[in-house]
């Protein structure tokens, strides 16, 4: 055996390149023989990822951090949805969901450990959902911000209420707490039109797996050469990447709903309902910025 085969932990960048190529369509085997490593460290691996959303091996004990991978998360989550924004911000966000107070140096180390940095204005916000054996087609919003109205009219009443009526009565609706999604007009429209919706702790992005189906997204949208130069060109990346998920990815990433964190309990007691994630995310060109290479994408 050789000595590569023995290892029994890979560096975070190598463990970022077997979610790609898991995501990709390729099995653990396939791609533990080629990287050379055991199939159980693999396996490791995407576990880690499907549970906490990095590939990355978890830190070793030492200064004790500012903020839990939770409130990370939150950061991140938050600083992609929002335009024209400083560190201020998701500092400001994070203090009014759970109430700790960190430093704007705090949130800037944060979100450069993701790769993002500042870069400009602009943006693309995209909808999309996804559920056990299927996902819908994106929805590009554009002219202006999307308001409870917009979402009722553009999103709820010509996307998700057909495939609710699809699904049937095991349909459950999962969206996040922005407002946009708690007006009254929504809530009325819902419940008008029989569809539930499954409620949500406050500070809790990480359990919605859309969330990590974005991440996967904008991964390999960062991975095109040349990136994309003008909002049209982001737009089709997307679109293009969206399509090429695998829905085994997706389907794994929603079985592993019942894994996370302390709602664990809640999510279980809905196994055999049909979960439909639908979620929004914000591309800026140039934006906040994945990798460093990158000129114009998040």
């Amino acid at each position: 055996m050789s000595t590569m085969s023995q290892r029994s932990h890979l560096t975070d960048s190598e463990a970022w390149r077997v979610v790609g190529r898991l995501e990709g369509g390729q099995t653990q085997a396939e791609v533990a023989q080629a990287i050379g490593v055991s199939q159980s460290v693999i396996s490791r691996i995407w576990n880690r990822f499907l549970e906490t959303g990095s590939a990355g091996r978890r830190p070793r004990q030492g200064r004790r951090r500012a903020t839990t991978p939770n409130e990370d998360r939150y950061l991140v989550l938050t600083a992609r949805r929002h335009q024209n924004m400083n560190a201020t911000l998701p500092q400001q966000h994070l203090r009014s969901a759970t109430g700790p107070t960190i430093s704007t140096q705090t949130v800037q180390n944060r979100l450069h450990g993701v790769g993002l940095v500042r870069f400009g204005s602009g943006r693309v916000l995209v909808y999309g959902g996804i559920s056990i054996d299927g996902r819908k087609d994106f929805y590009i919003i554009r002219g202006g911000p999307l308001t409870a109205r917009r979402y009722r009219d553009e999103i709820l009443r010509p996307i998700v209420v057909p495939y609710a009526a699809a699904i049937g009565d095991d349909f459950i609706l999962m969206d996040d707490n922005c407002g946009p999604h708690r007006a009254n007009l929504v809530e009325d429209f819902l419940f008008e039109e029989g569809i539930v919706r499954m409620e949500w702790p406050a500070c809790s992005p990480d359990m919605n797996p859309i969330e990590h189906v974005w991440d996967a997204v904008g991964r390999r949208v960062a991975g095109h050469q040349p990136p994309p130069q003008t909002l049209q060109e982001l737009e089709r990346a997307h679109l293009e990447e969206w399509d090429r998920i695998p829905q085994l990815v997706i389907n794994s990433l929603i079985d592993s709903m019942p894994q996370r964190n302390f709602w664990s309990e809640a999510m279980t007691e809905r196994d055999g309902e049909d979960i439909a994630s639908l979620g929004r995310s914000i591309s800026r060109y140039p934006g906040y910025l994945r990798d460093g290479d990158m000129k114009e994408l998040v």
